[in-house]
């Protein structure tokens, strides 16, 4: 989400005397919460280019919301924690009770992603929490549900019709 500029915060960018464009972020009485993953994403008519970086700032553990998701069965999903606070000791994912990842079909990574592969509505349906605790014990967490649609199977099938006859043609959604 692109970051807005507030009474603390300017977003900006400039042409230099050598005509390089140079783009900035000033973040005055920098808070626990400006911590966290920044990119910066560059896009003309040749392509997009993208540097990103993680800013640490010292304090408690703390998540930004995460919105909820709704993914085609069979189709992957990535999921990125995004958490603020220095140091962190753990970063998990959790399935109900169970810590993630459960399978070979869901990869969690140390940054906080969470990326599971060949949705399955019955297996991966349901709420989802990101836990981070810090190296003092402070833990933070925020859910997140997944809704899986059935998969859309598509399928044309050649027929033919006499002329101003009615027909009709149905289409499903197998879930």
């Amino acid at each position: 989400m692109p970051v807005q500029d507030t009474s603390r915060i300017r977003v900006g960018d400039y042409v230099s005397r050598e005509g390089s464009v140079i783009s900035f972020i000033n973040i005055t009485r920098v808070e626990v919460s400006d911590g966290g993953q920044y990119e910066c994403r560059a896009i003309n008519e040749y392509g997009v280019d993208a540097f990103s970086s993680i800013v640490h700032v010292r304090g408690p553990p703390s998540i930004r919301p995460i919105r909820n998701r709704t993914a085609v069965a069979g189709d992957f999903l990535i999921i990125h924690c995004p958490i603020s606070g220095y140091p962190i000791h753990s970063i998990r994912w959790m399935k109900g009770n169970r810590q993630l990842p459960l399978g070979r079909r869901q990869k969690v990574f140390t940054n906080g992603t969470l990326l599971i592969q060949g949705l399955d509505g019955m297996e991966d349906e349901g709420k989802y929490r990101c836990q981070v605790e810090s190296d003092e014990g402070i833990k933070a967490s925020v859910d997140v549900f997944l809704k899986v649609l059935g998969e859309f199977y598509r399928s044309m099938i050649d027929f033919a019709v006499e002329r101003r006859s009615p027909e009709t043609l149905t289409c499903y959604l197998y879930i």
